[in-house]
């Protein structure tokens, strides 16, 4: 088997996360078949949205679930950095022996540089000949290129670029992610307006969830929204504005 790395990207909610599932629930079925543990899947210990970690002691690591939005999950381990990654490959693979699939989610929201990203990434998949499969943004709240996936994209051996469905027009051309800050609350309803250009890059949050009480709107929320919907005030736009 060669090694390859397939990047899944996008905006939110299009359905990143899913593919990636498929990919590690085909791996776990066929590590069952076989009696082995031939998979890991890991996401940063930052992304607690739809399930928590718990500490393994023993094993030294935390435990949590990756789950996409159509509520999907699978067994994953949380780690903090791109060298965090690294480490807990190695750990499993001297428990279990060597790991041909290694997917790993929400790769923007490890702590790292690109190029350390690159080279462990290029380490599992051409130098150890592990299948590597990564979901990630691919640009940010403001539209802008979202390291380290576009730099991955480069060296990828694969990338499928996904669109998700504008919340505003309803287009099938959702290419950028909305963030919006709540301001208000008036008869039980949020406000939410455009992140300026200058707020912080990342903020971890989800959609806006149904029959959500009044006093729990989260402070941020983000939405699929086509180029034409998609909103910066205080970008700057040097040659041309819409």
């Amino acid at each position: 088997m060669s090694g390859k790395i397939v990047v899944y990207t996008g905006p939110m909610f299009s359905g990143k996360t899913t593919f990636l599932l498929s990919e590690l629930e085909a791996a776990r079925i066929s590590g069952e078949i076989r009696n082995r543990n031939s998979y890991v899947a890991i996401k940063p210990i930052i992304d607690r949205r739809y399930s928590d970690f718990r500490s393994d002691e023993e094993f030294g690591v935390y435990v949590g679930s990756i789950d996409s939005h159509s509520g999907n999950s699978i067994k994953c381990y949380g780690a903090e950095s791109f060298e965090d990654i690294y480490n807990i490959v190695k750990r499993i693979e001297e428990r279990d022996g060597k790991l041909e699939i290694i997917g790993i989610d929400e790769l923007n929201l490890f702590k790292g540089s690109p190029s350390e990203a690159l080279e462990i990434l290029e380490y599992f998949s051409h130098g150890r000949n592990s299948r590597v499969f990564c979901a990630g943004l691919d640009t940010n709240y403001r539209g802008e290129p979202f390291s380290p996936i576009p730099e991955i994209m480069s060296i990828a051996d694969e990338v499928y670029k996904r669109r998700a469905v504008c919340k505003i027009c309803g287009s099938l051309e959702a290419t950028r992610t909305q963030r919006l800050d709540l301001v208000d609350v008036k008869n039980g309803k949020p406000i939410y307006t455009p992140s300026p250009y200058d707020a912080e890059t990342i903020i971890v949050g989800g959609g806006l969830e149904e029959n959500i009480e009044a006093k729990n709107f989260p402070k941020h929320i983000y939405e699929p929204r086509c180029i034409a919907h998609h909103e910066v005030p205080g970008k700057p736009r040097r040659y041309w504005s819409f």
